[in-house]
């Protein structure tokens, strides 16, 4: 309950503030209030559009999961990452060290909850050599390598190894769950088309 109570007082308004700088930075205060409208509205927008057989994972499952009501750290997790991404634009944006310094800390605890977001780390990076603002790189990826010591370390002494990253797409697999999606929702367009 302690670990549900921060996640929804302190986790889940610091997502919705995220999301509103990372929009407001790209787009202008006008995006940064919208994408933070749909950031809450959508989840809820989105259920009568599901097969009433759906409803149950939908409310029991999935929906507690994306607000912070499971002792799950898939959900700081996410906030870590969006934190992240934020400081990195802002960064980005500004040449302010500090800040990539922030988003480094911060991507660097999205991988210590969750390993699999090192995947986050080449949008940064992209991001940084596109704009050539290489001290704020610097900054950031030094300000991650703790972080990225500790894990390694972790899954070397638990594991004996430290495991390989492996980004392959199966395509025949992500057929199969949009055929498998279309039938419980609404319609597979909805989401397809923003992707």
């Amino acid at each position: 309950p302690a670990l549900v109570l921060i996640q929804t007082l302190v986790l889940l308004p610091l997502a919705l503030l995220a999301v509103f700088g990372l929009a407001s930075r790209i787009g202008g205060r006008t995006v940064g209030y919208l994408a933070a409208g749909g950031w809450v509205l959508l989840p809820y927008a989105a259920h009568p559009l599901f097969e009433s057989a759906y409803h149950p994972l939908y409310v029991q499952q999935l929906l507690p999961l994306g607000l912070g009501l499971t002792g799950s750290p898939d959900f700081a997790s996410m906030v870590c990452v969006l934190v992240a991404a934020y400081f990195a634009v802002a960064s980005i944006d500004s040449g302010d060290r500090v800040q990539a310094a922030l988003g480094g800390v911060f991507a660097g605890f999205a991988i210590a909850l969750d390993p699999g977001n090192v995947l986050f780390l080449a949008a940064p990076a992209v991001g940084y050599a596109l704009s050539r603002r290489w001290p704020g790189a610097v900054a950031f990826g030094v300000s991650l390598l703790p972080a990225l010591a500790a894990v390694t370390l972790w899954q070397y002494r638990g594991l004996g190894h430290v495991p390989h990253i492996h980004a392959q797409i199966d395509v025949h697999r992500l057929h199969a769950l949009s055929v498998d999606f279309r039938n419980v929702f609404y319609s597979d367009r909805i989401v397809e088309v923003p992707f």
